[in-house]
């Protein structure tokens, strides 16, 4: 492994790490130049939520998990917080490596951030990808993670109802919302 790929992730890694949210695997690697799993993303995104004090019941909706995995209570507390969902067929694939789109979407949702076809910033402001087709599941997804937000942090019950139910924090307490409006940084 490169030098410069240690650097770089190295702050973010200890401070997942503190956190409790990932440990790197049982030989005592971490391997951050390889792939990731979709389960292996589900433990981080559902750590952020997850009491390790509950254990979840696994409901069997999934074909291809048992409910013995490693990963079935952070895959139940990620279904539980809204943030996994499988595939139509019935299935996780809690092997297979995750896509960008998938990644995204995950980590959107993990932050409260909700994308909506008409909340997107105006095509000549958004930052865009050549092979990110409009039409595709995953584009609002994509331009959600893609283009900068301005958060505000408030307090108030005053706030405008719309911009509440649309942009609230999903870790915010009853009185505290996040509201986030898209802007393009250069």
């Amino acid at each position: 492994m490169s030098k410069c790929l240690v650097v770089w992730c190295n702050n973010a890694i200890s401070t997942l790490t503190n956190m409790g949210i990932i440990s790197g695997y049982s030989d005592g690697t971490f391997r951050p130049g390889d792939p990731i799993t979709r389960a292996e993303l589900t433990k981080i995104a559902a750590g952020f939520f997850a009491d390790k004090r509950v254990t979840a019941h696994y409901d069997g909706r999934f074909s291809d998990v048992s409910g013995s995995e490693w990963f079935i209570s952070v895959l139940e507390k990620g279904i539980e917080e809204g943030i996994i969902q499988g595939y139509q067929d019935g299935t996780f694939a809690p092997n297979q490596y995750i896509t960008r789109a998938q990644a995204c979407t995950i980590i959107n949702r993990t932050l409260g951030r909700q994308p909506e076809a008409d909340r997107l910033l105006p095509d000549s402001q958004m930052l865009t990808w050549p092979d990110s087709d409009p039409s595709a599941w995953y584009y609002a997804q994509m331009q959600e993670a893609t283009n900068s937000h301005d958060c505000l942090l408030s307090t108030s019950d005053a706030a405008d109802e719309e911009d509440r139910r649309h942009h609230s924090g999903r870790r915010s307490t009853q009185n505290e919302k996040h509201f986030c409006r898209p802007h393009l940084t250069v």
